[in-house]
This record gives structure tokens, sequence and C-alpha cells, in this order.
């Protein structure tokens, strides 16, 4: 799994090219939206609802992951539709390949 970060660019993209379960790269797949996005919007409905300025900022942070992610659902859709039960998940370049491992 290789981490590239280029704060410049604002770009922080987790990718895997080794052999991974379906369970694991779905998780893979939806874990920025749920760091980036799901987890800041819970904070601020609990915290930051009613607090003007400062909540509709952390509001808007919420929304951008939301939007960004739409090539990781998509992933995770096809997936999810058409990887079967014990499949594997291969990333090479902008495409995802499944196949059965042998024992």
């Amino acid at each position: 799994m290789k981490i590239y970060i280029s704060l410049n660019n604002g770009v922080l993209v987790c990718h895997s090219t080794k052999p991974l379960e379906k369970k694991r790269f779905i998780l893979m797949s939806i874990a920025p939206t749920l760091i980036f996005a799901v987890i800041p919007y819970v904070f601020w409905a609990v915290f930051f609802v009613n607090m003007g300025y400062i909540g509709t900022k952390v509001l808007s942070y919420c929304a951008f992951p939301f939007i960004f992610g739409v090539g990781d659902y998509i992933n995770i859709v096809n997936t999810i539709r058409q990887v079967p039960k014990g499949g594997f998940v291969v990333n090479s370049g902008f495409h995802s390949y499944w196949f059965h491992h042998k024992e």
C-alpha cells in the first residue's frame, strides 16, 4: 500500500497495487470519506451546529470529501456488483481487476 502526499497540490491518496480481499478493498476505498467527511460531519452535528460562522466553515469542510470521493464510490459499487465472495481485487493504473486466490 502506498500513500501519496502532495500538500502543495492538495493531494492525499492511498493506493495499493497488491491483491486485497474484497472487504478490505471496499474499506480502503471508503476510508478517506469516513475520515475526512463522516467523522467531521458528526463532530459538526454534535458541537458546531448552532455556532454560526464557525459552524458553517466546519460544515463546508465536510462537504468536499463527499463530492471528491466519487471515484471511490464507483470502485465500491463495481466491487460489490462484480467481485464474487472470496475474490481479491488488484489495482493497475486506473483499472481494477479481480481474481480468485488459488491455494
